[in-house]
């Protein structure tokens, strides 16, 4: 029996999945060990190396396509980088010492994402949640949550949900106030604050 995921629980889990894909790739090809930032920024010691957007077509009710970008900084010197970005960017081939072979890299990238689909498709997003649950820095972390709307939420990144939502535990303002109940955020940028 195939297992076949809500429409809307499957597209939550593609950037997600994506940003996972590209981490056992890296470590595959080039044995180097990423963390994720939810959703799908890649992140190698604490510095963005990569980052993963996607957008979903509705062409028809039973035919939707994802358009996935990757964008992954693989064989670029930190001279590269300018005197802004350096504290926050990083390349693959820092931890390597030489360069990395790209179309090997996306090759990878590409047999790892059709796994992870395949597994979604049929097994849902179980195992996948703690595959990335276990690669996510953003858990465990004082985080603030910027809205489109422009209003902010701070607080603890407690959780991934079962459709991907990041569960944030908001802080109060006051030691005194009401505690308040936990947030799931599907969509927002996400700031990991310093402790």
């Amino acid at each position: 029996m195939k297992f076949t995921p809500p429409l809307e629980h499957w597209l939550s889990w593609i950037p997600l999945i994506s940003a996972l894909a590209a981490v056992e790739a890296t470590q595959q090809v080039a044995a180097v060990s990423l963390a994720l930032k939810w959703p799908n920024d890649l992140l190698l010691f604490q510095r963005k190396v990569g980052g993963i957007l996607c957008e979903s077509l509705f062409q028809a009710p039973d035919d939707t396509v994802v358009v996935i970008g990757i964008g992954l900084n693989v064989n670029v010197a930190p001279d590269n980088f300018s005197d802004d970005l350096r504290p926050i960017a990083a390349s693959l081939s820092e931890t390597t010492q030489q360069a990395i072979d790209r179309n090997r890299l996306v090759a990878q990238f590409l047999l790892e994402l059709e796994h992870c689909l395949d597994e979604l498709r049929s097994h849902g997003s179980s195992r996948l949640r703690h595959a990335y649950i276990a690669r996510c820095a953003t858990l465990g972390r004082r985080v603030q949550v910027q809205f489109a709307d422009h209003d902010q939420v701070t607080g603890l990144a407690e959780d991934i949900s079962v459709d991907g939502a990041l569960q944030i535990k908001p802080l109060s303002a006051h030691p005194r106030s009401q505690p308040i109940a936990s947030l799931d955020v599907r969509a927002a940028d996400v700031i990991h604050l310093r402790e």
